[in-house]
């Protein structure tokens, strides 16, 4: 068993690479087959992009955003691996160095996004969410196709920001495999699924053909949940929770709006409904005087508004209302109703958060704390 190890030890910090394969000969090779690989994830990610995902009703936007983020991943590995076959071919170290720390700054720009995007679907998703998954492939692939060929090209006592030969040619085939084995579940799994979609789709397309009266577009309880979950991660994110969320709040069955202090929290989960619009009932805590009540009211409806309108719900339209508890008895003190479209224009005039409420086209504050 030692000795396997050992061996493993040596061969992967000095690799054997044969004397008749030189960084020239294998840049002449490998340029034509990265070229083509990468043709092949361009016909892939337009064909998804354009109507691959055209009747997943209801996750098609995370879909297309995660699609992207791990193509992108794909197109970082076949572009550096063709730029550095390319440069090999010249027969320029100091250009395949340079190319390869161009390569190595984006790629882990991109695979960054790329797990954060896998994260947070499967947050929303799973149920047994774990903090740090999507990592470890993250990590993997940092450490073979970046770490592995400087490792190597330090070991042999170069300038640290220039790669070997050896470091190179670890660089090309490492990329390529690995872009190799991902292509494969790109193209097929993208027809495979997309045959599934239309199977389980045709007893519901011929219920529909059946049926002579149009009907307005109604969200099935499936969407209404997976847009609730988008909606309650999203204001969750600045720290607008559920009061059965607050471990303060759970503890004390007779808790008041005295008991709150910066944040406000939600009295019930967003109550998506099936027309594509979304309200929000809203607790306040208690403060010093009606100017800051109202001044507070601007800020979370700015702050809450903005937030759904950068996410990747499909709701439209929101309404906000704010509320008091005092014991069993909640007293309404304003409702903020926006479309997406009006916060987004809104936003991009620079306001206060004032200005931001008085241009929205729905606006009410109860008489003691409206000033507009």
């Amino acid at each position: 068993m030692c000795n396997e190890i050992i061996y493993v030890y040596d061969f992967v910090s000095n690799p054997s690479i044969p004397n008749s394969l030189n960084l020239n000969d294998l840049g002449k090779i490998m340029l034509p087959v990265t070229g083509t690989l990468l043709g092949l994830v361009y016909a892939a990610l337009i064909y998804w992009l354009q109507k691959g995902f055209s009747r997943l009703e209801h996750t098609r936007t995370l879909l297309e955003d995660l699609l992207i983020a791990d193509g992108k991943i794909l197109l970082d590995l076949l572009v550096g691996a063709s730029v550095v076959s390319l440069f090999a071919i010249i027969g320029s170290i100091k250009l395949i160095s340079v190319a390869f720390w161009i390569f190595a700054i984006v790629f882990l720009v991109d695979i960054l996004k790329a797990t954060a995007e896998q994260g947070y679907i499967a947050k929303i998703f799973s149920t047994k969410y774990t903090k740090y998954a999507g990592w470890l492939r993250a990590s993997i692939l940092f450490l073979v196709v970046i770490c592995y060929p400087l490792v190597l090209s330090i070991g042999s006592g170069t300038r640290l920001w220039l790669l070997t030969e050896n470091g190179a040619i670890i660089f090309i085939c490492s990329s390529s495999i690995i872009a190799l084995l991902q292509i494969k579940s790109l193209l097929t799994q993208a027809f495979d699924v997309r045959k599934q979609i239309d199977d389980k789709l045709m007893n519901e397309n011929e219920d529909k053909a059946t049926n002579i009266e149009e009907k307005a577009v109604i969200w099935s309880k499936e969407k209404l949940n997976i847009e609730t979950m988008i909606i309650s991660e999203r204001l969750k994110s600045i720290g607008v929770v559920s009061w059965d969320q607050s471990e303060d709040l759970m503890s004390n069955s007779s808790w008041t709006s005295r008991d709150l202090h910066d944040n406000p929290v939600l009295k019930s989960v967003p109550w998506v409904k099936e027309s594509g619009s979304c309200h929000f009932n809203i607790i306040i805590p208690y403060l010093n005087s009606d100017s800051w009540t109202r001044e507070y009211i601007y800020k979370w409806s700015r702050s809450i508004l903005e937030t759904l309108s950068n996410s990747k719900t499909d709701v439209r339209q929101y309404s906000l209302s704010f509320f008091r508890k005092e014991n069993e008895k909640c007293n309404h003190f304003g409702m903020i109703r926006a479309s997406r479209d009006d916060v987004i224009k809104t936003l991009s005039q620079n306001l206060s958060d004032e200005e931001f409420i008085m241009n929205l086209p729905g606006r009410y504050l109860s008489p003691a704390v409206a000033e507009f």
